[in-house]
Parts: structure tokens; C-alpha cells; sequence
């Protein structure tokens, strides 16, 4: 099974690339740079880094592959995530604004990735070729940056595509917080509860 199993208090500082373990209060200082970083802004920032990693690098990518095949590009996808483990990487990349500093930090970051096992451990077979694949890294740098920027460098149908996906989630995101929805969702969970509840009670010793 693939997967990246990243510790749960691990950090990474959006001023220094640095990566560390830190069980955190409101307000915490990066160990290496002692920047000052607030939780729920530190939340914010990542959920936004998700967002953009999905729509400026995950899917324009599936969607310029596409359209090298078929310039019509009418075919549309819901695609399973990346890992947190980019988006940990571009939380860093969009909190600086110099794209070479921004390249130049990623690889140090990659490098710390590769050779401290400590930190991430990586059974995924995708990323373990991203981080043995420099000009994917360069890409990835890119689109984040560009997508940061609101100036995606692509043709106009991949640009519709991801503004397509981009709208569609929203509006899913939306209806799943609706009041009758959220009622619903409660009662279901009340019901898979139960459902193991009587399973265990039905279980001969």
C-alpha cells in the first residue's frame, strides 16, 4: 500500500525550510530561524497550500498531459489527493517570493527529506521519484508559484478545466455544509456506532 506516514507534530518554517517535530501551543518559534508562527494561521496556511497544490500542480498537470492528446479536452476527473507531504513543500514555496530562493530552498528541504528517515517515512512510489527527479521539483516550484501568482503559463482550455474543478468543489464543499446534509451525516454515524456496537455484542467468546 502506498503511503507517507508523517509524524503527527511534524512542522516545517515557511521562512527557513527547516523541518522539525514540535508539540505546539498557539504561538511557536521555528528551532532554526526562532520565526514566530501562530497555530491557526499555521492551519490556514496549509489548507491553502492543499488547495494549490491540487488545483495549480495536480491537476494542471493531469490536464496538460491530457491536452497533448486531445486539444478538445472534454474529459474531466475527480483525483485522489496528494499527499500532505507536497503540500508541506509548498507552504514554504508560497510564503517566499523570490522563485529562486523558493528553488534553492525546496532542494535543501528535499535533501533533508531523502536523508533523515526520522522525520518522514516514505513508502509511496510516486514521491520517492519526485525526489530523485529535479526537473519534476523545478516544475512543481513553478506551477505553485505561478498559481500563487493567479498566472498560469498554459493554454486556455486547461485553464477553463481546472477552473471547472476548482468551482465544482466549492460548490460540493458547500453542500456538505448544509444544515440538512450535516444532520444526516449525524444520524448515519449514529447508526454505524450502533451497527458496531451489536457486532460486538454478537460475538461469540
Amino acid at each position: 500500500m502506498k503511503e507517507i506516514n508523517i509524524h503527527p507534530d511534524l512542522k516545517i518554517c515557511y521562512s527557513c525550510f527547516s523541518l522539525y517535530k514540535l508539540k505546539t501551543d498557539e504561538v511557536f518559534n521555528c528551532p532554526i530561524c526562532h520565526r514566530e508562527q501562530n497555530l491557526n494561521q499555521y492551519i490556514d496556511y496549509l489548507d491553502n497550500s492543499k488547495k494549490t497544490v491540487r488545483y495549480g500542480y495536480q491537476y494542471r498537470d493531469q490536464y496538460e498531459k491530457d491536452f497533448l492528446n486531445d486539444p478538445k479536452l472534454n474529459l474531466r476527473y475527480n483525483l485522489l489527493e496528494l499527499n500532505d507531504i507536497y503540500s508541506f513543500i509548498a507552504l514554504a514555496i508560497l510564503n517566499t517570493f523570490i522563485g529562486n530562493i523558493a528553488w534553492e530552498g525546496v532542494k535543501a528541504l528535499i535533501q533533508k527529506i531523502k536523508n533523515d528517515p526520522l522525520i518522514i517515512e516514505i513508502e509511496d512510489d510516486e514521491f520517492k521519484k519526485f525526489l530523485e527527479d529535479e526537473k519534476e521539483q523545478e516544475k512543481f516550484v513553478r506551477y505553485i508559484e505561478e498559481f500563487r501568482n493567479s498566472k498560469m503559463n498554459t493554454n486556455p482550455k486547461v485553464l477553463e478545466a481546472i477552473t471547472e474543478e476548482i468551482d465544482c468543489d466549492e460548490k460540493a464543499e458547500k453542500f456538505m455544509q448544509t444544515r440538512r446534509i450535516k444532520e444526516l451525516i449525524a444520524k448515519l454515524e449514529k447508526i454505524q456506532k450502533s451497527s458496531k456496537i451489536k457486532s460486538k455484542k454478537g460475538k461469540k467468546k
